[in-house]
Order: structure tokens, then C-alpha cells, then sequence
């Protein structure tokens, strides 16, 4: 019988129960969607007629209050006939872009136009209703113009006496065809609006194929079982709605695209998943092949290797593990010669490393310093007695704890050099109080400190740089405080590093403060949470550290 592949096997079978769940996944989702995202969409479009039919109500609106605004003329106002036609035809001059004509009707229906007309409306339905208007204006349905023979709408507010009582109308003519091109504007999935009324459901205005088209019955729209018909009352003509008709295509074509995304979503799913069974039958599989091929090699005479293997599967680590004991009986005297020679390289190490005596060092460099003199280069002298007093307070014959005074000797010798390199860029002041030099502290403290104070904040600058370093005692504690007017620290990396301050066990991955948060470190296992750094800083104003230690010593007098 032909053996099987193991690997094979476990793929199979995963890929099997993963693609039933995703294909019963997308067969279910898919029916969620058209069922429930439909409604929803069709809901939206209702929204969004909704919404273009109160900014058709605020265009009449608009009308309306232009018609308040001429109301207030004096002749309108005082019912002066002929004065009140001249005014209106001067405005009807001004706004034909929007009125046919303008025209004022007294109580008995009689109504003087501004084109010059005169004729009586008493018989007109919409005067009937304007009759009983006190207040508010009032939108006629559409009508055939006594003065032209054009289809318009009336537009009709009330004049008033000063004691309320009404002395007749101001009326302002819109042509249909003017409506109809607002309406045309109005468009939802590039489909134009209309308005129908609704007593009679016919079109009132709509602009089709670039022409006006009114006192249309709505049934004789192209429209047809493909199509979605929304509709609004439009809030300031409560006889008018405002009406569209979308493609049903159009409509669910965003549910279509959805139901596409997740189609795709899914398709690319299987193939991550397929990659994800690749991977994990790998990982069952591999340790078992790499096993295998380990053991060919010992097989072939080689002790060498070893199942390293780090399997999560209690069966395959229990194997290795024999493995790994079989051959590590059969290795260990070998092991064991290169374990003694290696012990034997590494003492032979340690015996030329300790031939070398620190005081070689200073002798060199005090030869140096003595060469410097007697060629008069002090500048040189200077340096390298710094570097001098660096390495021995530095060494400091194996000691953690020195005098302040030697900590402050280091700082002074530190930055002599630094001030040698930058010149004129750099200056700095040390000020100590004098009493508090016998005091015992960590050595290397400040200079740390100071480093960074040089490298990432000083030499970022243009101006010069200075850093203060200030040591004094503060209700029994000594403070030492090192300021710079560097570059500064961004508040974001500010409260990073202070986090690693406040919490100085967490694992550490500021790098550039490393030497800062060392110091910190060793303060605070050597004398507890209290003591240690505290950094101030703002971005382009510098940066002011401040090292609290307690007094340790006797203070000299």
C-alpha cells in the first residue's frame, strides 16, 4: 500500500471544513444584505427627497420674502394705485429673470398688473383663498396668465392697515417654465426632480428632454416597473410635492457593490486562510521532517547535531528529547575535550589581559603632558591632563562611591574637553557650594547628564550653548542640577522618558537617553524610589535635569 504524506492529510482535511463555513458564510451574508441594505438605501433616497424639498420650500420662502420687502413701499403700503403699477413695473424691470409680473388686487378682485393690464380675478379659484389670508403668503395652483396666456403660478401676500384690517393683495407671477428650471437644478443620482400636485397628480413643473412640461398626469412619465418613485410635500406649497423617479438599478447599485466587496472580501479570505493552513500544517509537519533529516545525518557518522526544535506538541518534543539523550551519550567525551580546551584558551586569555596595569596609562599620558610642556603646547598640556583626571577618577581603584569634589574635578575635566572641540559654541559654569565637597556620591553621575545635554540638545542649536550645573542642599537631600539652553524635548518623548523614570524596572527602549536612564537606575537601587532624576523640558527652550541624593558623609566645615 502506498504511504501517505502526513502534511497532505492534515491539509485536506482543514481546507474541507473552512471552505463549507466560508461558503455557508457568504450565501448567508448575502441574503442579509438585499433584505435588510435595500431597505435602508430606499430609506436614504426618501432622506434625501426629503431634504431637496425643504430647499425647494426655502426658494418659495425666498419669493415670499421679497414680496414682504416691496410690501413695505409707501404707495403699496397706502393702496396708492397708480404710483404702486410704476413701482412694480420698475421692479418687474429689475427681476424678469424670476417674475413675469407683478400686480396688486384690491378686496373686489379687481387687479391692476405692472405690464399695464387691468382685469378682475373674483371668479379665479386661488382668490377665494387668498380672501380668507391674513397673514403668511399663499402659492396658486398653476394658471393661464390674463395678461400673456403663459402658464404661471401666483405668489399672494396680504396689505394691511396700521389697525390690521385688510386693504388687498400683492401679488408676484412666476412662469411655469421659470419652476420648471428650478426644479430641473434638483438633482438626486443625476435623475432631475419634478413637482406634481397633489390633488390632482399631475406634473405641475418638470424639464424633460429640454422642454417645460406642465399639467402632465404623473402616470404619463416615462416610468416604468423599473423604476423607484419618491416622493415629499413640499413644506410652504402643502398642495405641491416634491417627486423623483430612480432606477431601481440605480438604487440597489450600491447594495450590488457591497454584496461584491464581500464576495471579493471572501474570495481573498479563502486564500488567506489556504495560506494559514499551509502554514500551520507546516508547523505540525516540519518538526517531524526536520527530525527525520537529523537523523539520517547521525546515521551517516555526524554527532554533531542536535533536535532544537522549540515544538508546541508534547508528542514531538518527548521524541526529540530521546534523540537528543541517544546522541548526547554518544558525544559527551567528545564534548567534554573541547569543553576543557576551551576553559584553557580562556585563562590563557585572562593572564595576558591582566598584565595590563592601569598605571601604564597614566604614565603614558603624564610623558605626553611633560612633552607637551617642554614644546610649550599648554593648550595640549591642558588636554591631557583632563583626559588625565577622567580615567583616574573614572578607574578610581575599583570604587562606585567617591568624594563630590572628585565628581566635580570629572565634570570640570569632561567638559574642558567638550569646550576644547566646540569653542566658542560651547560654554558652561560649575558652581558648588563649598561645604558639600566631602560628601560621598555614585561616581559618574553627572557626566551622563552633561553628554546628553551636549549631543541632543546643544548641538542642535545655532546660538551658543551653555550649561549651568548648580550642586546645593535642599531639606537634607543633595541636589544636583544640570540646565542647558539646547533644543529641548518634545512633550510626547518627554513623557516617555519621565515614564521610564517614574517606573524605572519596565523594559527600556529609549536608546538616546540610555545613559540618563542608567544613572537613574543606579540611584534608585542604591537608595531607594525617593531619590533620582526629575527631568523639565520644553521644545526649543532647553532642558533642566535635577539628580536628588541623599547626604551621605559628614559635610565639611
Amino acid at each position: 500500500m502506498k504511504s501517505k504524506s502526513i502534511y497532505w492529510q492534515i491539509l485536506r482535511s482543514f481546507l474541507s471544513i473552512i471552505l463549507i463555513f466560508i461558503i455557508f458564510f457568504i450565501f448567508m451574508t448575502n441574503n442579509l444584505i438585499k433584505n435588510r441594505t435595500n431597505k435602508m438605501i430606499i430609506n436614504l433616497q426618501q432622506d434625501l427627497i426629503n431634504a431637496k424639498a425643504s430647499e425647494m420650500s426655502m426658494w418659495l420662502k425666498v419669493r415670499a420674502d421679497e414680496l414682504i420687502i416691496l410690501k413695505e413701499n409707501e404707495h403699496i403700503k397706502n393702496f396708492d394705485i397708480e404710483n404702486s403699477v410704476k413701482y412694480l413695473k420698475a421692479i418687474q424691470s429689475a427681476r424678469k429673470d424670476i417674475y413675469d409680473s407683478f400686480s396688486i388686487t384690491d378686496l373686489q378682485g379687481n387687479t391692476w398688473v405692472s405690464d399695464g393690464s387691468k382685469f378682475n380675478i373674483r371668479n379665479r379659484d386661488y382668490f377665494n383663498k387668498v380672501s380668507k389670508l391674513y397673514l403668511g403668503f399663499n402659492v396658486s395652483k398653476p394658471l393661464i396668465s390674463n395678461s400673456n396666456k403663459e402658464n404661471i403660478v401666483i405668489f399672494t401676500i396680504p396689505i394691511l392697515k396700521d389697525n390690521g384690517n385688510k386693504l388687498g393683495y400683492l401679488n408676484a407671477a412666476v412662469l411655469i417654465d421659470k419652476l420648471s428650471e428650478v426644479v430641473a437644478d434638483i438633482k438626486i443620482k443625476d435623475q432631475k426632480c419634478w413637482i406634481v400636485d397633489n390633488d390632482s397628480n399631475k406634473i405641475i413643473a418638470n424639464y424633460y428632454n429640454g422642454y417645460s412640461i406642465s399639467s402632465l398626469p404623473i402616470e404619463n412619465l416615462q416610468i416604468n416597473a423599473k423604476d423607484y418613485i419618491f416622493l415629499s410635500e413640499i413644506e410652504n406649497a402643502p398642495d405641491w410635492s416634491l417627486g423623483i423617479n430612480i432606477p431601481k438599478e440605480e438604487v440597489n447599485g450600491d447594495a450590488d457593490k457591497l454584496i461584491k466587496i464581500i464576495l471579493f472580501s471572501g474570495i481573498t479570505l479563502c486564500i488567506l486562510i489556504l495560506i494559514m493552513c499551509i502554514f500551520f500544517t507546516k508547523n505540525i509537519t516540519n518538526p517531524i521532517t526536520s527530525l527525520r533529516n537529523i537523523m539520517k545525518e547521525v546515521q551517516h557518522g555526524d554527532f554533531n547535531n542536535r533536535f532544537n526544535d522549540k515544538s508546541t506538541y508534547v508528542e514531538i518534543q518527548e521524541l526529540g528529547s530521546s534523540f537528543n539523550t541517544m546522541v548526547d551519550t554518544i558525544d559527551k567525551l567528545l564534548n567534554k575535550v573541547e569543553f576543557e580546551q576551551k576553559v584553557k584558551r580562556e585563562a590563557e586569555l585572562k593572564a595576558l589581559y591582566s598584565q595590563i596595569k592601569p598605571h601604564f596609562l597614566y604614565n603614558t599620558l603624564d610623558t605626553i603632558q611633560y612633552m607637551a610642556l617642554d614644546y610649550e603646547a599648554y593648550d595640549v598640556m591642558k588636554a591631557i591632563e583632563a583626559l588625565t583626571n577622567i580615567f583616574r577618577i573614572s578607574l578610581s581603584n575599583g570604587k562606585e562611591v567617591i568624594k563630590l569634589k572628585d565628581e566635580v574635578k570629572h565634570i570640570e575635566s569632561y567638559l574642558f574637553i567638550q569646550k576644547l572641540r566646540y569653542e566658542e559654541k560651547l560654554n558652561y559654569k560649575v558652581n558648588c557650594e563649598e561645604n558639600l565637597l566631602e560628601y560621598n556620591i555614585l561616581k559618574l553621575t553627572l557626566q551622563p547628564i552633561v553628554e546628553n545635554a551636549i549631543y541632543h540638545g546643544i548641538k542642535f542649536i545655532k546660538a551658543e550653548g551653555v550649561i549651568d550645573i548648580n550642586i546645593k542642599e535642599e531639606n537634607k537631600k543633595l541636589i544636583l542640577q544640570v540646565e542647558d539652553n539646547g533644543i529641548g524635548i518634545g512633550e510626547e518623548r518627554l513623557n516617555k522618558i519621565n515614564s521610564y523614570i517614574h517606573d524605572f524596572k519596565q523594559e527600556k527602549h529609549c536608546n538616546e537617553s540610555y545613559g540618563l536612564l542608567n544613572v537613574n537606575e543606579r540611584i534608585k537601587l542604591a537608595f531607594g524610589e525617593e531619590y533620582g532624576i526629575y527631568i523639565e523640558s520644553k521644545k526649543f527652550k532647553g532642558t533642566k535635569v535635577k539628580i536628588v541624593y541623599p547626604c551621605l558623609g559628614e559635610p565639611h566645615e
